[in-house]
């Protein structure tokens, strides 16, 4: 795991996270670059792929800095019909 944190963020959670071993990168000064981000990750932890499961900011994120290369996209064919009375079956 490692997290990806803008340069503001506090001291007392940089120790946190020192603290439960995990390692982070810093990202930017007040938003992520994930250009900068992808490239640290590249040269100091050798991750070569990431998977994106993130929602429309994170994924469009990327998509706007020209990081994705790949997509695939699964769609399932689900109605939900329920209704409160159903939470009990």
């Amino acid at each position: 795991m490692v997290e990806v944190l803008t340069e503001q963020v506090s001291d007392a959670y940089l120790m946190y996270l020192q603290n439960l071993g995990i390692s982070y990168i810093f990202g930017g000064k007040e938003r992520l670059n994930f250009t900068v981000v992808v490239e640290k990750l590249k040269n100091l932890f050798s991750i070569d792929k990431l998977m994106l499961e993130g929602g429309g900011f994170l994924n469009g994120s990327f998509l706007n800095e020209g990081l994705i290369d790949e997509l695939s996209l699964v769609l399932v064919p689900i109605a939900d019909g329920a209704s409160k009375l159903c939470d009990t079956i």
